[in-house]
Order: C-alpha cells, then sequence, then structure tokens
C-alpha cells in the first residue's frame, strides 16, 4: 500500500502557541513562559519553556515529547499533528520545533 507522507509543518511560532495551550490545559494555575529561539541559524526552530514552582521537568516533558518524536522510516514514530489558530487562521500540521528547552526555576 502506498502511503503519502508529505508534511505540512506548522511554523515555529504556531508550534509555540499549540504548546502553550497545552501546557495550559494540563497544569492549570501554572504559569510558563514559551518562546521562539533568536533568529539565528537553526535556533529560530527552537522553543524555550520556563516556569516556576509547579509540575516538574519530567512532567513537562510528558507533554512536549510528543511535539519532537522523529525516526527513520514513515511506518515509524512521527510528531503528533497540531492543529492551532494564530492571528485569526487555524494552522494545522506537524509542530515546527527541533528542540524544546524547559527551564523549571524553584519558587
Amino acid at each position: 500500500m502506498e502511503r503519502n507522507n508529505a508534511a505540512i509543518h506548522l511554523s515555529t511560532k504556531a508550534t509555540a502557541v499549540y504548546l502553550r495551550q497545552s501546557l495550559r490545559r494540563t497544569f492549570p494555575g501554572i504559569k510558563f513562559s514559551v518562546r521562539c529561539g533568536p533568529v539565528r541559524a537553526k535556533e529560530r526552530y527552537e522553543i524555550t519553556v520556563t516556569w516556576s514552582g509547579g509540575p516538574t521537568r519530567t512532567a513537562v516533558a510528558t507533554v512536549t515529547a510528543p511535539l519532537l518524536a522523529r525516526y527513520g522510516s514513515p511506518e515509524e514514530c512521527r510528531p503528533a499533528w497540531a492543529s492551532v489558530t494564530l492571528d485569526g487562521r487555524r494552522h494545522y500540521g506537524q509542530p515546527g520545533a527541533l528542540a524544546i528547552h524547559l527551564n523549571r526555576t524553584e519558587a
């Protein structure tokens, strides 16, 4: 059977918006800062998540991990597709982040 594996990638900004919404749903009451990397080479495809107290790094990683899943062949695991509204437009596709950095500070 032939599969259509063409990927539609969300921008890093749309991925960050989706991640922020997912974190708020999963950890209500915890304030997260979700920022896209600087506009330099590969760093522009990176997201940094910062929060104080609350959930552990491991707990937050369970939310971020599906956005980064990548394996060799089309039959293997791929990033979870996401749907997000950004600037009044609906975006749908594979999250477009190469890395998500987690920074937890003590309250």
